[in-house]
């Protein structure tokens, strides 16, 4: 099977539009075949020819479990590969999403890798359905309390603004840690901080009289 920088530079080379398909139909085709070993020792390789593909407009579908197998991977390169992956091959409709759950969630407690929580929080503002957000709800929560990262934190609020989008039941969830982000020294993280405040208020106009408690929050400055 061709590398991603000979696929890609065969793909360049095609002069017609029925040249480039027989190249991706042929390389689909091997890919496909490959998927079928589980010891296959180049699927990080084959997922990024698939996202290389997506983006060309071929259908990549195929290539689904792969990538919901390679979020399991302890390689964090294979990892990001696999995550990169799931906005493109998975869709809100695949009942294959729903797999991905268990390691995303196993992500998003990893303490030792900041790195891993980053991509799993990344994962949740791209592709989570409804029940993923009420299954992860609560360890967003938890970490946005919980972690001293200000990068984490940051990003847990924008995914916890993008669940309680999906989901308003799990507002209460969140909206006792709304304080501990606009008291965060970090501009980005007070920042993500007032629009989950907004967010609580626009799916749940009746937290109004909650959120005026942080007013002072809101429009704090130091010298």
């Amino acid at each position: 099977m061709l590398k991603i920088r000979q696929l890609i530079k065969r793909v360049r080379a095609c002069k017609t539009a029925e040249e480039e398909r027989s190249v991706i139909n042929k390389e689909s085709a091997e890919i496909r075949n490959a998927s079928k070993d589980i010891n296959n020792p180049h699927k990080a390789r084959d997922l990024c020819k698939a996202i290389y593909m997506q983006m060309m407009g071929y259908q990549t579908s195929f290539m689904q479990l792969s990538c919901i197998n390679l979020l399991a991977s302890k390689d964090f390169q294979e990892k990001r590969i696999a995550y990169s992956a799931l906005s493109l091959v998975c869709d809100y409709s695949s009942q294959v999403l729903l797999l991905a759950t268990a390691s995303i969630k196993k992500d998003l407690e990893n303490t030792e890798s900041p790195e891993s929580i980053a991509l799993a929080l990344n994962a949740i503002g791209d592709i989570c359905t409804k029940d993923m957000c009420n299954e992860l709800g609560i360890t967003v929560a938890n970490l946005l309390s919980s972690s001293n990262d200000a990068n984490i934190k940051k990003k847990a609020a924008c995914a916890a603004t993008y669940i309680i989008r999906k989901c308003p039941e799990l507002i209460d969830n969140y909206i006792d840690k709304v304080p501990n982000l606009l008291e965060d020294k970090t501009h980005s993280v007070c920042l993500t901080g007032i629009n989950l405040a907004l967010e609580i208020i626009r799916q749940k106009p009746e937290f109004i009289s909650k959120i005026k408690k942080f007013h002072g929050m809101f429009v704090k400055y130091e010298k």
